[in-house]
């Protein structure tokens, strides 16, 4: 039997691979690897975590602008707050 969180990294890596692609950071890279651990291993906590690893460059997001982001946020609201 499955576990929970296992089934359901592989069937959302799986619709994304298959149907999700444009949601993913550079597919034509990403996506193979990704679909080489869901044909080839079963479904495992050891295969999901390898799953995961393989999957961590899709799903990345620029973490400096992101840091930026928020703290810019958290700057403006200070201001607000201190009325400047």
């Amino acid at each position: 039997m499955d576990e929970p969180l296992v089934s359901w990294s592989f069937d959302e890596w799986s619709f994304l691979a298959a149907e999700g692609r444009f949601r993913l950071a550079a597919p034509v890279v990403n996506v193979p690897p990704i679909e080489a651990i869901l044909s080839a291993c079963g479904r495992s906590l050891a295969n999901a975590v390898r799953l995961l690893l393989a999957a961590v460059p899709a799903a990345s997001i620029g973490m400096q602008a992101a840091c930026f982001d928020r703290h810019a946020g958290s700057r403006a609201r200070k201001s607000r707050i201190a009325g400047k």
